[in-house]
Parts: structure tokens; sequence; C-alpha cells
């Protein structure tokens, strides 16, 4: 989750000014809103509401992991077409007609 949120959804969260973003959260919170969709997450409803808040307060201050780099990709490749999936292979739904 951290990778996701700090190298594609939040690349910016390294320099946010952590208090702002801390009060900005608390006011967001202070809707108690009971239901979250977003663009990025399945919708969060819940005691996972509560979560996300905590979660959202976190975020600033996590270090972010290590995007992959070119020997990621590299195994990537590598097993893709040591093991590849044909798109042929998918079984088609019931009542659909191709």
């Amino acid at each position: 989750m951290k990778m996701f949120t700090h190298h594609a959804v939040s690349p910016w969260l390294r320099l946010v000014d952590r208090d702002r973003f801390a009060r900005t959260v608390d006011r967001i919170q202070e809707y108690r809103p009971r239901v979250i969709a977003s663009g990025h997450s399945p919708v969060i409803s819940g005691e996972r509401v509560e979560q996300a808040f905590a979660l959202a307060h976190r975020l600033p201050y996590e270090e972010p992991p290590p995007a992959p780099d070119q020997n990621v990709l590299e195994q990537i490749i590598a097993a893709s077409a040591r093991n590849p999936t044909p798109a042929t292979s998918a079984t088609p739904l019931d009542g659909v007609t191709q």
C-alpha cells in the first residue's frame, strides 16, 4: 500500500506541510463520514473509515519504499516469458456470445 500511495497516487507526500495536512484530514474527519468513495481505492465503510483517517494521518511520516527499478522490470519480463498467459485462455461467461 505504501508503495502505491507514495509512488503512484501521492508522490507529493514527501513535500507536504505535515501540520497543515493533519489539520485538513481533521477537518474532513469532523464531517463524520460513514462511507468514503475514492478514485484510488475501493469504497471504505464501517470501522474502516476510522482506519482510513488514521492511515491518512500517518502517511506523511511514512518512509517511501524504494520504487521498483530496471532489475525488477527485467525479472517480471523474464517470468512472463517463461509462463505466458494467452488471452484466448479466458473462459467466456455463460450466455455471452463472442
